[in-house]
């Protein structure tokens, strides 16, 4: 790193702060909380941690997590795309930024989803095959948006090049 480059990211560098004017952070924001939320549903998905018969507390702590923090995931996928198009009705497909908000999108939906079959009142095929398929493509969607953050993150210039075009 240069000195140039030291003192340019030391004064920049903030651990806290907020820049409640961005969409990025606002969805940063959102995003963590939501995981934050979704978690609960992780640690009490695991085998032994809830009794199975009670039904009243695997909807709270089981299956309203999902729902919630699946809601999140959404709307953090939303503000995503919105700060990488231009308003909020000219779509930008083709920004890797875009895509990323986008993919997040469709694994929100699989999660949310997920959770609102889980609180179907008869434990039947439906419901098995609902929150089975439900966090199937909702993962799947995750990792999709994951590895397109990662190209973006590792190839940035391209689209800000084309961004200064508009």
């Amino acid at each position: 790193m240069t000195s140039r480059c030291r003192k340019i990211c030391k004064s920049n560098w903030r651990w806290f702060g907020a820049d409640w004017h961005s969409l990025g952070f606002l969805a940063a924001v959102i995003q963590l909380i939501a995981a934050t939320v979704f978690w609960m549903s992780v640690i009490t998905g695991l085998p032994g941690v809830l009794d199975p018969e009670n039904i009243a507390t695997q909807d709270a702590l089981f299956w309203a997590p999902q729902v919630v923090g699946g809601s999140g995931f959404i709307i953090s996928s939303m503000l995503i795309m919105l700060e990488e198009q231009p308003s909020w009705w000219r779509i930008k497909p083709e920004r890797i930024g875009w895509q990323v908000g986008f993919w997040n999108w469709v694994g929100g939906i699989g999660f949310t989803l997920s959770g609102i079959f889980g609180f179907w009142i008869f434990a039947d095929r439906y419901q098995k095959w609902g929150t089975a398929f439900s966090s199937f493509w909702g993962g799947w969607a995750f990792l999709i948006g994951s590895y397109l953050q990662l190209l973006e993150v590792i190839n940035p210039h391209p689209q800000y090049k084309a961004a200064k075009h508009e």
